[in-house]
């Protein structure tokens, strides 16, 4: 698969994400940047990707691909038993803040949480916890939460959250 860009890549300065995951090796020719699968492509799939800046955390190019016809399936339409679990575990090691904006909104007793997107200065999801009981409780009883989704301490600690 070529992919071509507006300008010639950085080496280094990239990564390469699939959906389904594949194993590939990437070699950089002017503008474009080519992947080669390192094992063999399931059949009849249709393949997302996305490219993106590993300094700034911005997709700079994303798309499909398919190994298949007109019949070709995406995996998310249950070719897959768990397809679901295999991308939010993905998405809760690799990109946190998204992991966590798919749980919101969400209220409990003692707080409530809603995500926004902002694209300065590199594009993220922020959170806003409402605390609706006593504030150390409500703090703890959030963070008791976020960790029963399976962040870690270090993954809270590089979310953007404000506390109200």
């Amino acid at each position: 698969m070529s992919v071509t860009l507006n300008q010639s890549p950085t080496p280094g300065r990239l990564s390469f994400f699939s959906f389904p995951e594949i194993q590939e090796t990437a070699t950089i020719s002017g503008n474009q940047i080519i992947i080669t699968p390192t094992s063999p492509l399931e059949k009849n799939i249709i393949y997302s990707y996305s490219i993106t800046d590993t300094q700034t955390n911005e997709i700079v190019k994303s798309g499909e691909f398919s190994t298949g016809g007109i019949d070709a399936i995406r995996p998310l339409q249950g070719r897959y038993a768990n397809l679901d679990t295999v991308a939010d575990n993905a998405q809760k090691i690799q990109h946190p803040d998204i992991f966590l904006s798919n749980q919101t909104p969400y209220a409990s007793l003692s707080f409530s949480i809603i995500s926004t997107f902002t694209p300065s200065p590199t594009g993220h999801y922020y959170f806003t916890v409402s605390l609706l009981a006593e504030k150390t409780f409500a703090k703890n009883a959030f963070l008791s939460w976020v960790k029963n989704l399976g962040l870690t301490d270090q993954q809270i600690s590089s979310l953007d959250i404000t506390y109200k």
